[in-house]
């Protein structure tokens, strides 16, 4: 019995030190690989990298500019696209540089930029 009972313990204190599988099979090379010719490259890269921060309710809540919000992204509004991928390039605030993606080339980064921002990318009127 008191064997059974240690088993049990050392099993459940194991698992918690277990990493995911998702850890493991993650190779962001391949999947940056993945999106060449692909025109939802930006969509995709934002749910992969940005998302947790940019999404419209973040899980990881650090003041981010989130996804489309007009208000959030007024002060970078009328920045060109080169200016925003500098931005990206070398990080702001709590974002790392290369929004942590750091497998994705300059046109991914914009592609993520323009879909995060949306169509109207510096205009001033983006919708929600």
């Amino acid at each position: 019995m008191r064997v059974l009972g240690f088993s049990l313990v050392l099993s459940v204190s194991l698992a918690a030190f277990a990493v995911p599988e998702s850890t493991i099979s993650h190779r962001p090379g391949d999947f940056i690989q993945s999106l060449q010719n692909n025109p939802a490259a930006g969509q995709q890269i934002y749910q992969e990298f940005c998302a947790s921060c940019h999404a419209e309710h973040p899980t990881i809540n650090v003041g981010a500019p989130r996804f489309r919000n007009i208000q959030d992204w007024k002060p970078y509004s009328s920045l060109s696209l080169e200016t925003l991928l500098k931005i990206a390039d070398t990080g702001i605030g709590h974002m790392p540089p290369r929004g942590g993606c750091f497998e994705c080339s300059d046109e991914n980064l914009k592609a993520a930029i323009i879909y995060m921002m949306g169509s109207d990318l510096g205009s001033g009127s983006k919708q929600k």
